[in-house]
């Protein structure tokens, strides 16, 4: 398994117009890294047959988001992961990103700005100076935010409060561009800023 996920890595490094291009043989398009390592017939079979749930325990009502919930146990490792070894030094930002996605999806989002234009739209935290990603949320269209404090808010300031939430009060340094930047979060914020120096 660590082979396979070693070559979806690389296959972001080396860009090839189709799969099966890794493996040709052609001079024009040969990179014999792919071959030598795992054979294309193995690497399909397991790019078919990969899951993360085990479909007869998942429960909808229980679970913290359905529309995710064939990657979200994957999703949540990685999320902690991301937090666990690295701390983001105090300039952040949150921004969107998309991932290229043609297949059939009810959330799919259709942004001509971006290079993709079609995909999974993803809001992320990141540091500044590196670009290192702490932390992400999927957008999954009504209710990607779930808990009764954040029904209220717009999405744009659901979003920066989950994303803020473990490092607020911490002494960051925030910035947003035009999608997220609302008074409604600036109020959000102050009214934090207050409570701390109350105490």
């Amino acid at each position: 398994m660590r082979v396979f996920f070693a070559l979806i890595m690389l296959q972001s490094i080396v860009r090839k117009p189709e799969i099966v291009h890794f493996w040709s043989r052609r001079p024009i398009l040969s990179t014999p890294f792919f071959g030598d390592t795992m054979s294309y017939r193995r690497f399909t079979k397991i790019r078919q047959y990969l899951h993360f749930v085990d479909n007869d325990t998942y429960d909808p009502l229980t679970n913290p988001n359905p529309k995710l919930n064939k990657i979200w146990r994957v999703h949540q490792m990685l999320e902690e992961k991301f937090r666990e070894l690295y701390t983001p030094e105090r300039d952040i930002t949150i921004d969107e990103s998309l991932l290229l996605y043609k297949g059939r999806l009810g959330w799919r989002q259709y942004m001509p700005q971006k290079r993709a234009r079609f995909g999974i739209k993803t809001f992320m935290l990141c540091e500044s100076k590196s670009g290192y990603v702490w932390s992400t949320v999927i957008y999954t269209g009504k209710g990607t935010i779930r808990g009764k404090e954040s029904e209220k808010l717009s999405m744009s300031t659901q979003v920066v409060k989950s994303l803020m939430e473990p490092l607020l009060d911490k002494g960051y340094c925030l910035t947003t561009d035009n999608f997220f930047t609302s008074p409604e979060l600036a109020e959000l914020l102050k009214t934090r800023v207050e409570e701390v120096l109350e105490v």
